[in-house]
């Protein structure tokens, strides 16, 4: 597979659509994507994280519990139960967008302890790749911080409370569910906790 060319079809603030002229088996071909960037990355090998997704682990008076959202996301018109996580803003590590997103998103301070390899979500349709950032919680929960568009609630379940909450009635996340399961299936010993 050969890529010819990548121009700009649409560009908004947060995203854009890009056209890809490609070559392949000597048959030329146009393929569409969305990305984050204003001038994409011409390989995955170039590619830095668009956000984060933060996996973190608060401790309630020594019952650990895991911090997710539900929050209220246009494309599906619904909620989605997942991880708090935003876009790493310009000169940012990941682990400072991190930071700076579990405090806006919960109100929660972060320890970062672990940080995951760049993670493409759906290539697709879109270059958009993120890194897991793994660490501790700690603080209240508030909604102090959360900027005017952002309708987020934040759940903080233990073992019990992971299995007994109903995934059939909210949005999961494809990112969460995973590592929820996991949280479930082995408990919050064999993972990064307090």
């Amino acid at each position: 597979m050969e890529v010819l060319e990548t121009e700009v079809e649409h560009a908004t603030r947060f995203l854009s659509l890009f056209k890809r002229r490609c070559r392949h088996n000597g048959k030329e071909f146009d393929w569409f994507f969305s990305s984050r960037s204003k001038n994409p990355a011409p390989s995955a090998a170039e590619k830095t994280a668009d956000a984060v997704v933060i996996v973190s682990v608060y401790d309630d008076k020594g019952t650990p519990k895991l911090v997710l959202t539900s929050e209220f996301r246009v494309p599906i018109n619904a909620r989605e139960i997942s991880f708090p996580a935003g876009i790493i803003d310009p000169g940012q590590t990941p682990a400072e967008a991190a930071v700076r997103e579990l405090k806006e998103e919960t109100g929660l301070d972060l320890e970062v302890l672990i940080e995951s390899p760049n993670l493409f979500s759906s290539a697709g349709m879109t270059d958009e790749s993120s890194m897991y950032v793994f660490g501790k919680a700690t603080g209240e929960a508030s909604k102090e911080h959360l900027e005017a568009h952002e309708d987020i609630d934040v759940l903080l379940l233990d073992e019990d409370g992971l299995r007994s909450f109903d995934y059939s009635a909210n949005a999961t996340s494809c990112k969460a569910w995973p590592l929820i399961w996991m949280y479930m299936q082995m408990g919050f010993e064999n993972f990064p906790n307090p």
